[in-house]
């Protein structure tokens, strides 16, 4: 909008984000695309810039955090945790999972038992005494994180699912 007396003026509009270019309802597209496909093949399908699509992720998980509150970690009773390998197996992610609610509650670059003792540390020790099943495959920096972390949860070997 121009104004005479002020030149360009902005306006929120309940359409779209504060500073974005975008609606509400692409972003979401564009964040759930994201999730299932590369960021080249999401930028062709959506016609945006490639480089637009990782800034539109983050404005939507930042959204998804907000609405969660701080309670994301709690009421956790069983988690998975895989380590899973991007950028051609050269680089690895740990990506911890909520079973009971269906969805991921952490992830941190690279793996190993020194990142997941992150994750039990961002836990406050009554969501730690909450965790009753962690599932993970057989590596051994799982089990020996799992029972110093919360040694009344059962340790259930297995590929955790991400739904």
């Amino acid at each position: 909008m121009t104004c005479a007396g002020h030149g360009v003026t902005v306006a929120m509009v309940p359409w779209a984000r504060r500073k974005s270019a975008y609606t509400y309802d692409f972003e979401q597209q564009v964040a759930w695309l994201s999730v299932h496909a590369s960021r080249s093949a999401v930028s062709a399908l959506t016609r945006v810039d490639w480089k637009s699509v990782g800034p539109v992720c983050k404005r939507v998980a930042d959204d998804l955090r907000a609405e969660q509150g701080a309670g994301l970690f709690d009421h956790l009773r069983s988690i998975g945790v895989d380590e899973t390998s991007y950028r051609k197996g050269h680089r690895y992610m740990t990506v911890v999972v909520d079973h009971d609610r269906g969805r991921v509650v952490w992830m941190h670059q690279r793996h190993g038992e020194k990142v997941f003792d992150l994750f039990f540390r961002t836990l406050t020790e009554e969501q730690r005494a909450s965790i009753r099943v962690i599932t993970g495959d057989g590596a051994r920096w799982i089990d020996e994180c799992a029972f110093r972390w919360c040694p009344q949860a059962e340790r259930i070997p297995g590929r955790p699912t991400f739904n």
